[in-house]
């Protein structure tokens, strides 16, 4: 039996070095998979009370610190504050004291001038890397949001959606599986009806796509 979680209790607090992030991927995908699945159904009390949980939960803070900090090509670009890296006791206080969406008011842009392949420049804003962090904390609670409203194939594109692919595969099988589809060998899915096969994310019309709400 799974046990269950409380991302809200008190978190008995680890040294970065020794943190299991497997465990918090693992606690992430699961409030991201229901945030998800409240959004298919529209419960949209459900899926804000979620997204909130999810926020506020430790596992979720320390995958967007390690994000911004430490997986992110612009990792040691400094913004407006002129902070380019952080140790990770540094991380660790920005987790724990750093991250909370309540009243929360963000630093502006660092802008600097990049080159374009004509020859002009083109502005650039830089965050701050504490802003870098909110951002993806808070793309760890929307995306599973909007990808249920992109909706899934055969509805709509499947292509480069790798989130997609987590938060919604059990109910892309079931849907499947309940048009009388059935699973090929070369990743795409066989109408039981004609025999014809089609890929995931293969031949969706692009103006139908831009006219979904």
């Amino acid at each position: 039996m799974a046990q269950t979680i409380d991302a809200n209790r008190p978190q008995v607090l680890q040294a970065w070095d020794q943190i299991n992030w497997g465990q918090a991927e693992k606690t992430v995908l699961r409030l991201q998979h229901r945030i998800f699945m409240a959004k298919v159904r529209g419960d949209v009390k459900a899926m804000e009370s979620l997204q909130r949980l999810l926020v506020s939960s430790r596992a979720a803070k320390l995958l967007a610190v390690r994000r911004v900090s430490q997986e992110s090509s612009g990792r040691k670009t400094p913004g407006v504050d002129g902070v380019a890296s952080i140790s990770n006791a540094a991380r660790e206080k920005l987790v724990q004291d750093g991250l909370n969406l309540k009243e929360y008011v963000p630093s502006p842009v660092r802008r600097v001038l990049i080159p374009k392949a004509n020859g002009k420049m083109r502005p650039l804003g830089i965050p701050t890397l504490k802003d870098r962090a909110m951002q993806a904390l808070v793309k760890l609670a929307l995306e599973p949001e909007w990808e249920a409203v992109f909706g899934y194939w055969p509805e709509a594109s499947t292509g480069f959606r790798t989130a997609f692919v987590r938060f919604s595969s059990g109910a892309f099988r079931s849907r499947c599986r309940d048009r009388g589809q059935t699973r090929t060998g070369g990743g795409g899915w066989r109408s039981n009806e004609s025999g014809g096969t089609m890929p995931l994310g293969s031949g969706r019309r692009h103006q139908k796509l831009l006219r979904r709400d």
